[in-house]
């Protein structure tokens, strides 16, 4: 493999690394499977590449590899800009929920530490 593949390579495998550790995060965090979007839509683009250099270069399909893989893009990445769009809406809803403290106003004095 000449030097240049096995930098693409390296590259590559560092990428899908970092994003797979990120999402990893982030789906410790929600417990949602759509975390894995960014890797997933990585993998896809990756895949297109190599698909476009193999089987569809070899082929003829220039049109068709291009439909391919925004169609597989778009299965992947709008149902997880709605689901985000939802988070962020029941994030707000829930700190609309939140009665504001009592304001008993000014500063402390010594009473209110009598109990101590």
């Amino acid at each position: 493999m000449p030097l240049l593949g096995l930098f693409l390579l390296a590259f590559v495998v560092l990428v899908l690394g970092g994003l797979f550790v990120r999402n990893l995060a982030e789906y410790r965090d929600t417990g949602a499977l759509n975390a894995f979007t960014q890797t997933a839509v990585f993998l896809v683009m990756v895949g297109g590449a190599l698909a476009w250099f193999g089987w569809f270069g070899n082929h003829g399909a220039f049109f068709a590899w291009p439909l391919l893989v925004v169609a597989v893009l778009a299965v992947l990445v709008v149902p997880r800009l709605f689901i985000l769009e939802r988070q962020k809406r029941e994030r707000a809803e829930e700190e609309r929920q939140f009665d504001d403290l009592p304001q008993h106003g000014g500063p402390a004095s010594k009473g209110d530490f009598s109990d101590w």
